[in-house]
């Protein structure tokens, strides 16, 4: 969630874990390598437009959450239920 009143989401397929030593962490646990449809446009949409003119917010990386599968349509019925956005980066 990005200040608390938005869910952002891209879809993907993971093509690697990396092995991360102890110590070497960037952050959350949550450390893959994604194959993206366009990763030029999942760059220029990072944060959605939510996060301001710069785009640098430090909650746009937090917290990220991967799923096995699709579940794009869920997520947006959840956000909803919710009373959240949902944007799509990619």
């Amino acid at each position: 969630m990005v200040h608390l009143d938005t869910l952002l989401m891209f879809t993907g397929k993971i093509i690697e874990v990396p092995n991360v030593p102890k110590g070497k962490e960037r952050g959350c646990r949550t450390e893959l390598v994604a194959q993206v449809d366009n990763a030029d446009r999942l760059l220029a949409n990072w944060g959605g437009g939510v996060l301001g003119a710069d785009a640098k917010d430090y909650y746009a990386s937090l917290h990220r959450v991967a799923y096995y599968g699709d579940h794009t349509q869920s997520i947006r019925h959840l956000g909803h239920l919710m009373g959240l956005k949902v944007v799509q980066e990619g």
